[in-house]
């Protein structure tokens, strides 16, 4: 089982990377839905609990959101509000100790950041949520995903780059 998990999140941060480097959210989104349902798999196979229940959550809410981005809809405030509540809950249920509420940190941070309209937005959460992922993934034993983090840290600093500098760059150059 252990090598199958740590499969599941090799092929979790393979999805999670091409995420990073989309243009369009809906693009974002339909990559992160399938690294979520691959890292979920593997922290249940991991008997990390606690990091399953908040990346089954993370599916429903990023296929949700997948949906309404790519029908060009604006996401409504109650379905941010229903996915941080959801996931609070989840944190209490699933509590075995501080390492336990580390997922649920995540989630919620992924959530806010996701519910943003403008895409550049989930880009900057890969400068700092990697972090946090490192250190649970440490701590549960998730060792290619701790690889995944690291990627996903160095994929949004590029990302971000490119959003920033790039495009100024292009305009000095055709001119």
């Amino acid at each position: 089982m252990f090598a199958i998990a740590q499969l599941c999140g090799f092929l979790g941060v393979v999805f999670w990377g091409l995420s990073v480097q989309q243009k369009s959210q809906s693009k974002i989104l339909f990559m992160q839905l399938l690294a979520n349902i691959l890292y979920g798999v593997q922290y249940l196979l991991l008997s990390a609990f606690s990091g399953a229940a908040v990346y089954a959550i993370a599916c429903v809410r990023t296929f949700l959101f997948y949906e309404k981005r790519k029908n060009n809809e604006d996401i409504p405030i109650h379905w941010l509000f229903i996915f941080l509540l959801i996931t609070i809950i989840s944190s209490f249920l699933t509590y075995n100790g501080l390492v336990s509420l580390i997922p649920s940190v995540i989630v919620i941070l992924y959530t806010i950041f996701m519910y943003m309209k403008d895409p550049i937005w989930i880009k900057r959460s890969f400068l700092f949520i990697p972090v946090i992922e490192i250190i649970y993934n440490l701590l549960v034993h998730a060792y290619v995903a701790i690889l995944g983090a690291v990627f996903e840290l160095i994929s949004g600093i590029i990302a971000v780059f490119k959003c920033h500098h790039l495009p100024a760059k292009v305009k000095r150059l055709s001119n």
